[in-house]
């Protein structure tokens, strides 16, 4: 890997970062562009490029001098008053960035993709690389607008690209500058008898990072690999959170619906923004379980436990006195 360097997406974000510390650990050279707030002190020697991917030209320019991206940069949000930010960032920015490879004369191109954009189970299943997406009816513009931006990554890979795309499940871990499994930890902490009747999978972001360098190198130009350590219902996730075992109902997806409807409502009316939407409430009663069997078998690794992983988020954030 020493001849390569590698142009970063997203460097600022809670994946980027770690993908940063991987490649500076393996002193591989790297340009990462971020967004106005930058990267952390502790990237001081690294590259950086302030800007987005909304212009082609100027990734064409930024780009020059690289050999292989890591793609990280993705807006989540299940706000439908984001929509086109979500939809010119996550799909049209891709688009910008792959051509902007294919012009340049990128070799290797790693996608950060979503289980989201994979498809999921109404009801307990397990899906793999192989399922065919089914969330479209949904109308989750997160999950529409990363369905299309791996396409877009696999219509590069066509065009000349080695384009591999990684697909996460719910990504957690320490070193979490950006809070952004905050929320979500509060929302468990808070330890309630109700719960969706749903599941997600879990993933820690350095098995995540490790993998996206991993795949500079290994890996099917072309092919897709789940990255999920565990799944867990809504249920278990919140008893992993809190540590306890509590006997939990599950609400079925229509109560969960109207309460997105209310929120809404309620924020449209207000002006406040709530905690809960329609779209997540659609979220909920689906099961984004996978398998990543086909990650360990091809990058020879196992993904670490995500009752690990979750205690090692949780000191972290304890220790910052975020939690």
């Amino acid at each position: 890997m020493s001849e390569m360097k590698v142009f970063v997406t997203g460097g600022s974000g809670f994946l980027g970062s770690h993908v940063l510390r991987k490649l500076v650990s393996r002193q591989i050279p790297v340009k990462a562009l971020v967004n106005k707030i930058g990267l952390a002190p502790e990237f001081a020697d690294v590259e950086q490029v302030k800007g987005d991917l909304s212009d082609p030209e100027f990734l064409c320019e930024i780009l020059s001098g690289c050999t292989s991206v890591i793609h990280c940069a993705a807006v989540i949000s299940f706000r439908k008053s984001r929509k086109t930010e979500l939809f010119e960032s996550n799909s049209t920015g891709t688009r910008n960035l792959v051509n902007a490879s294919l012009i340049v004369g990128i070799r290797r191109f790693v996608h950060i993709g979503s289980i989201a954009s994979t498809g999921a189970h109404f009801g307990p299943g397990v899906i793999d690389e192989e399922f065919m997406y089914n969330l479209k009816s949904l109308r989750i513009n997160y999950s529409i607008s990363k369905y299309h931006a791996d396409h877009e990554v696999l219509r590069g890979t066509v065009e000349g690209l080695e384009g591999i795309i990684l697909s996460p499940g719910n990504i957690i871990g320490p070193v979490d500058l950006r809070k952004s499994t905050l929320k979500n930890l509060k929302l468990a902490l808070r330890n309630s008898s109700l719960v969706p009747d749903g599941g997600i999978g879990l993933v820690d972001v350095r098995d995540v990072a490790w993998v996206a360098v991993e795949a500079l190198e290994k890996g099917t130009p072309g092919e897709r690999y789940l990255m999920i350590s565990e799944n867990y219902t809504y249920g278990q996730y919140v008893d992993l959170v809190t540590g306890t075992s509590k006997k939990r109902k599950t609400l079925p997806g229509f109560i969960y619906k109207a309460l997105g409807y209310f929120f809404e409502g309620m924020e449209s009316i207000l002006g406040i923004k709530m905690p809960f939407t329609v779209e997540k409430s659609r979220l909920h009663h689906y099961f984004f379980w996978g398998t990543g069997k086909k990650a360990e078998n091809t990058f020879g690794f196992t993904f670490r436990p995500a009752g690990a992983s979750m205690k090692e988020t949780l000191d972290w954030y304890r220790s910052n006195k975020y939690l």
